[in-house]
């Protein structure tokens, strides 16, 4: 009994997460004509953030903190340079390691 309370009193731990994104062919953040990237996230901490699109297009990435690990979901919006949303995608990625990198593939 007292092993139960002990693990259930365990605190959740955290991995390292990094994002990066990728156009297929020759595209790129110019001619997709997509200015920003906002992430959200909600977990034991919300990520609400918003990011150039050339801050992490590969091989650059952005790192969204320390992140429970588990099963981690995120939208994303593609935003033009006036403000204006292109497109809403959203994705789910196990956390397993201390470290993770996610490659995004962007339209």
């Amino acid at each position: 009994m007292a092993l139960a309370f002990l693990g259930a009193c365990a605190e959740t731990e955290d991995a390292e997460v990094r994002l990066s994104w990728y156009f297929s062919g020759t595209k790129n953040c110019q001619t997709s004509s997509i200015a920003k990237v906002r992430l959200r996230m909600t977990t034991s901490s919300t990520l609400d953030r918003q990011f150039s699109c050339s801050e992490g297009l590969e091989p650059s990435f952005v790192l969204l903190g320390p992140v429970p690990k588990g099963v981690l979901s995120l939208d994303i919006e593609l935003i033009t340079e006036d403000g204006s949303p292109v497109q809403a995608l959203s994705m789910r990625q196990a956390i397993v390691d201390d470290s993770e990198l996610i490659r995004l593939a962007l339209p």
